[in-house]
């Protein structure tokens, strides 16, 4: 109980902006990446930045986040170079939200695609921009496989946290 406690109390010092320890340092997000949520008032408001979510995922096991009350419909965005997942990103649907890849190409036009969790099978869906090609969708294939198999062996005990 107190590992715990005192495993959860770290995780939401992180949370607050305090610095990172070398071992959460070592598991971080890809890209420019910001949890946002839906308010009350309507408006997408910024909720954790990626130094932030980078600390969370690197907790074992990794904490659900809840969101303050008020707000709904949160998610991890993130800007990167390369639409298809990387090795670690299942871990912001252990935080409890989708996570949607943002790229931008040479000429302007934005691709997107969600990473989601499904019954327990992580699932990609490209959602804006050209079709992904076959390179693509083979090297988007072998992420999700690979994240599966990881998200399947990782502890999932950790108490929920609330920003």
């Amino acid at each position: 109980m107190g590992v715990s406690l005192a495993r959860s109390l770290a995780v939401a010092a992180l949370l607050a902006g305090a610095a990172l320890p070398a071992a959460a340092r070592a598991e971080t997000l890809a890209g420019d990446c910001t949890l946002v949520a839906k308010g009350a008032d309507g408006v997408m408001h910024d909720m954790a930045d990626g130094a932030h979510l980078s600390a969370a995922i690197g907790v074992s096991p990794v904490p659900p986040i809840g969101l303050p009350e008020g707000f709904t419909q949160g998610f991890v965005i993130c800007e990167r170079v390369d639409l298809i997942p990387v090795a670690n990103d299942y871990k912001v649907l252990l935080l409890g939200y989708p996570l949607l890849i943002k790229v931008t190409g040479p000429d302007g036009k934005q691709r997107t695609g969600v990473l989601e969790i499904d019954d327990g099978q992580l699932q990609y869906t490209t959602l804006k921009g050209t079709e992904p090609t076959a390179d693509e969708i083979a090297r988007g294939a072998k992420a999700v496989n690979d994240m599966q198999a990881r998200m399947d062996a990782e502890p999932r005990t950790a108490p929920k946290l609330v920003l």
